[in-house]
C-alpha cells in the first residue's frame, strides 16, 4: 500500500481577469480515498470547484487541494490583461502600407478598426493602407483593452 500524497498538475498558475481567466488544476492522490477537496485563500481574487479555478480580479490567492489528510498548494496571481504597441503614430505617404506590431497578454484575437477608412484602412492582420492626405484614429482592441493609433497620410 502507498503512502498517501496528493500532487498538483501546476503549482503556479497566472491568470487574467478578460481572457485567459479560468484553468483546471489536476490533483494527483495515492491513498484509500481519491476525493479532493478544494479551497481558496482569496475568495475575492479567485474561486475553485473540482479544481477549475476561475479569476475574480487581480490579486494573489494560494489553491489547497486535500485527500486523505495530505494538502497540495498551488499558487494564483491574477493580472489585468495588456496591450502593448511598438507605435502608436504613424505618418505615411498616400499609396503606402505599414504595419501595426501589437502584443497582448494574455494572447488573443487582436482587432482594428479605422474611424476614417477612406483615410487609412486597416487589415484584420493589422496593416495600414494610406488611401487619401488627412489624420484618422485606428483603434486596436484585445481582451477588453483598447488602445488608439493616430495615422497622418500626407
Amino acid at each position: 500500500v502507498k503512502a498517501p500524497n496528493i500532487k498538483l498538475s501546476k503549482t503556479k498558475v497566472t491568470l487574467y481577469t478578460k481572457g485567459q481567466s479560468s484553468m483546471v488544476l489536476k490533483a494527483t492522490v495515492t491513498g484509500s480515498s481519491k476525493k479532493v477537496s478544494w479551497k481558496t485563500s482569496n475568495k475575492k481574487t479567485v474561486t475553485v470547484k473540482n479544481g477549475k479555478v476561475i479569476a475574480k480580479k487581480t490579486g494573489k490567492a494560494t489553491i489547497s487541494a486535500t485527500a486523505n489528510g495530505k494538502t497540495a498548494k498551488g499558487y494564483v496571481t491574477v493580472k489585468k490583461p495588456g496591450l502593448k504597441l511598438e507605435k502608436n503614430t504613424f505618418k505615411l505617404k498616400k499609396g503606402k502600407k505599414a504595419a501595426i506590431h501589437a502584443t497582448a497578454k494574455p494572447a488573443g484575437k487582436i482587432r482594428y478598426k479605422s474611424d476614417h477608412s477612406k483615410i487609412a484602412s486597416v487589415s484584420s492582420k493589422g496593416v495600414i493602407k494610406a488611401n487619401k492626405k488627412g489624420s484618422c484614429k485606428i483603434a486596436v482592441t484585445c481582451n477588453g483593452v483598447k488602445k488608439v493609433i493616430s495615422v497622418t497620410v500626407r
